[in-house]
């Protein structure tokens, strides 16, 4: 599981067991579980038959719980604690509950709250403080949970995790011992956003002790399926848990309770006296500061339902999900518990997806009349969102993937859902470029335009993508598609129909040339500042194609004929050959390059404080300036030949002939003209 340090995940493995032998992480971890069973507090329980039985939750709070669920807005194990405190308040106040956490390495894990009555506020304040971060030890929390009670001991451990025991342990063995320990005990898992693979690995640890799996893969689940999981505890209310994963289920409806402290249980629904909404909702309670002119939120918090502990007074409550909201106000009593039920007057707007999977972003924004209406809002989204709730009106919706793009009028009724078919009347082109041999042309950049009459020059470019291969999907059209590798480009008119499936290859001859430099008699080249050049075409025509100032280029070439050189620095030394390209063959060309090193310096009687402001020039024999330097005694690589050295300094100037040989070293010495 991924760790969090402030907002930043990183993953963590501690150095000192990263390299340890299997034999002795096994080892370390049965004395880590001796330790457990001969430390961990006995929790006081009469497991006599009849008894009670205990409901002790098994937090994850390693790092991976900073994520967040789909529909979401909170990390995951802040969630589970707003899901929890729902589910509490449905429960019996003497219910013995307790609280594990596993965490923070794969060592960690403790019992937090010992199972007892009247510990649900305590067990929500501590999963509040919580800080996930680094392992998830589930094994050991099980150990550690069940060390600590009594033999045979009635119950439940309830296990919130988002993954599998990352700390290479065998939870499923575990669970096997626990049976065999306390045969009345089950342990249900909670599974937050968990994938297949890692389900499939944890479902053994509630098959081995009779419970059950109650997964969840979004916010608008984890509210029912944490109370189906407490009720599936009660004999009397065993319920199947394997409904599809991620449906909104339907909360319980509020109830009044006369008794009690005093306070709000509030939901909400799509029409009067409708069902309560399972989607997660922003509650705002905000209460009179005595003027009725400022106001004070009380309350903020996202969920299905939300129950609240409120001193006596007036205050004001609103619900939005989607683009709807809905307030009132609300009288709370000395005593009780008081259930209020906002009805939203909306309805639902399913989104069908394309049938070939697509996803895109879909705007939904009102029209007509409904466009002018004041608080009226616009939502974009996912195509793959769940649901949208929007108040009764007519709306515009529009899909866009792309180039894709879909346009409906839609009318939502209240209490109702409105199915959106969000496809489009597209084709699909597959795109690739090869060799005669076929070997695929990965440096690739594919131009799409759209020819269009009605558009200025007949047409719009459209895309440009560098996949190799790529797989688009385009509106029905007319379309001209270009593939340019470096230094070649074809172009096609390809016509595109509805429901079109159509494969394109463009096919270059092209051939490599492999470029590598060769400086006679240096020692080492891996420094030498080296351009390659290739050219095409003679006399006036000739124009440079390609350039490269890597140590050994490669050119994938049209077929053809061409002049590849090579320069080293800013000097004069340089080589260059004839090449021809063939189709799929790859030659390698080494460029032979001729040099003889000189280096400059000014005569013993001239070398004082008032010669260091100086000006180097090397001309060739036709007085060209080939290297300029105001360095003190500069070096550098020169082709073969005759040169001319001048000296420019403050208080007077030299010149010097020199024969540079091939491969020579030399020495210059260059004295002084009295001005």
């Amino acid at each position: 599981m991924p760790t969090r340090r402030g907002h930043q995940q990183v993953n963590e493995q501690p150095k000192a067991r990263r390299h340890l032998p299997s034999a002795l992480v096994r080892f370390t971890f049965a004395v880590l579980t001796a330790l457990v069973f001969q430390s961990a507090p006995t929790w006081a329980q009469d497991n006599k038959p009849g008894a009670p039985p205990v409901t002790v939750i098994l937090f994850d709070s390693s790092g991976s719980m900073w994520g967040k669920l789909t529909g979401g807005t909170q990390p995951k194990f802040l969630a589970a604690k707003e899901a929890l405190a729902q589910t509490f308040t449905t429960l019996p106040a003497k219910t013995a509950l307790g609280l594990v956490t596993f965490g923070r390495s794969c060592s960690g894990a403790s019992v937090v709250i010992p199972p007892a009555a009247d510990t649900q506020q305590s067990v929500i304040n501590r999963i509040s403080n919580l800080n996930p971060r680094s392992k998830g030890p589930i094994a050991l929390a099980l150990q550690t949970a069940s060390a600590a009670l009594p033999p045979d001991t009635p119950g439940t451990f309830m296990l919130f995790h988002d993954g599998p025991d990352n700390c290479r342990q065998n939870p499923c063995a575990v669970a096997r011992n626990i049976a065999k320990q306390h045969p009345r005990l089950k342990i249900n898992l909670i599974s937050i956003a968990v994938s297949p693979e890692a389900a499939s690995q944890m479902q053994c640890v509630a098959k081995e002790t009779g419970g059950k799996v109650f997964p969840a893969a979004n916010v608008a689940a984890l509210g029912a399926t944490v109370a189906r999981a407490f009720a599936a505890t009660k004999d009397k209310q065993k319920q199947d848990p394997s409904s599809a994963p991620g449906e909104p289920v339907v909360a319980a409806a509020a109830q009044s309770t006369p008794d009690g402290p005093s306070g709000l249980h509030l939901s909400a629904s799509l029409i009067d006296d409708g069902p309560a909404l399972g989607e997660p909702l922003l509650w705002i309670v905000t209460k009179d500061d005595g003027d009725k002119k400022t106001r004070t939120t009380v309350v903020a918090a996202e969920a299905p339902t939300l129950v609240r502990r409120l001193d006596p007074g007036t205050y004001t409550v609103s619900a939005g999900v989607g683009l709807a909201n809905a307030s009132t106000i609300v009288t709370v009593d000395e005593r009780g518990t008081k259930a209020v039920r906002l009805a939203l007057n909306a309805g639902k707007i399913a989104f069908n997806p394309q049938q070939d999977g697509q996803s895109g972003f879909v705007t939904v924004k009102p029209d007509g009349n409904d466009a002018a209406t004041p608080g009226r809002k616009t939502w974009l989204g996912r195509s793959t969102a769940p649901p949208l709730i929007a108040p009764a009106g007519n709306y515009r919706v529009i899909y866009e993937n792309g180039l894709l793009r879909r346009e409906d009028k839609i009318a939502v009724q209240t209490g109702k859902s409105t199915p959106v078919d969000l496809a489009t009347r597209n084709g699909r082109l597959q795109l690739r470029a090869q060799t005669p041999a076929g070997t695929d042309i990965t440096d690739i950049a594919f131009q799409i335009r759209i020819e269009d009459p009605a558009l200025t020059g007949g047409g719009r470019n459209v895309l440009l993508t560098r996949a190799h291969a790529p797989k688009l999907h385009l509106p029905a059209g007319t379309y001209v598609v270009s593939a340019n590798t470096r230094y070649a480009r074809q172009s096609k008119r390809i016509v595109v129909g509805p429901s079109d499936d159509i494969s394109e290859t463009f096919t270059f001859n092209l051939g490599e040339i492999a470029l590598t430099a060769d400086l006679a008699g240096a020692a080492s080249q891996s420094q030498l500042p080296l351009v390659f050049h290739v050219t095409t075409g003679t006399g006036k025509a000739r124009r440079e194609i390609a350039r490269s100032s890597s140590r050994s280029p490669t050119f994938a070439l049209p077929a053809g004929n061409y002049v590849v050189s090579v320069e080293l620095g800013s000097g004069n030394v340089k080589a260059s050959a004839a090449a021809t390209v063939t189709p799929d063959i790859k030659q390698e060309i080494t460029l032979k390059l001729d040099a003889g090193k000189l280096t400059l310096e000014r005569a013993a009687n001239t070398q004082g404080p008032q010669y260091r402001d100086v000006l180097w020039e090397v001309l060739d024999v036709r007085g060209q300036v080939v290297w300029r330097t105001n360095q003190l005694r500069p070096t550098t690589l020169l082709a073969p030949g005759r040169y001319t050295v001048r000296n420019e300094a403050l208080l007077g100037s030299a010149e010097k002939n020199v024969e540079l040989a091939s491969g020579a070293t030399q020495v210059v010495e260059v004295g002084s003209k009295k001005p």
